[in-house]
């Protein structure tokens, strides 16, 4: 099984169990399966409705026509850059240009920093949950534990100081991100 090794951003985006970001040459031979998905340094993941109270991730299964949503909709969506998502099992859709991503991520990991106020970190914490299948990790930048829920339920913490596993079988080695003992 193939370990991340993953060091605080830029930002990462993994489709289908491949590395696309702008520093997929550094990992390139750390991952066997090979090549880039999409060219793009900024991979985002779309949103509907910019209101704190009404955004939501796209749920692909409520679309009547796919097809008519990517050549129409989906590049006019509000979009966020998560430090780290990854699209392994779910379903995703891009636009033309394989810059704008639409579905459920299996994973998405958030690291936090002091210049993210508290209104942005809810924002972005209620909006990865309304994915209920979407495994979500918050990381603050002055700790080793790793906050995590699936949705909205809440899961039992982890630290950086192991290398983690997503719900997916997916394996993080984030040790390098730690705050020494």
């Amino acid at each position: 099984m193939t370990i991340f090794n993953v060091e605080t951003p830029p930002r990462h985006a993994l489709l289908n169990g491949k590395l696309s970001s702008t520093v997929i040459d550094k990992f390139e031979e750390e991952i066997n399966q090979g090549t880039k998905n999409y060219g793009s340094s900024n991979i985002c993941l779309t949103y509907f409705d910019e209101t704190i109270e009404g955004a939501s991730l796209v749920d692909l299964s409520q679309l009547d026509d796919i097809d008519y949503f990517i050549e129409n909709e989906i590049s006019d969506l509000h979009y966020v850059m998560p430090d780290i998502f990854l699209f392994d099992k779910q379903p995703f859709v891009t636009n033309k240009t394989g810059v704008k991503i639409a579905g459920f991520p299996d994973l998405i990991i958030e690291i936090w920093s002091p210049g993210n106020s508290k209104t942005h970190r809810e924002f972005l914490h209620n909006l990865y949950q309304t994915s209920p299948v979407t495994e979500i990790w918050h990381l603050t930048l002055n700790s080793n534990i790793v906050h995590r829920w699936l949705g909205k339920k809440r899961l039992e913490d982890t630290t950086l100081l192991e290398i983690m596993e997503s719900r997916t079988g997916l394996k993080f080695d984030l040790t390098r991100s730690a705050l020494p003992q």
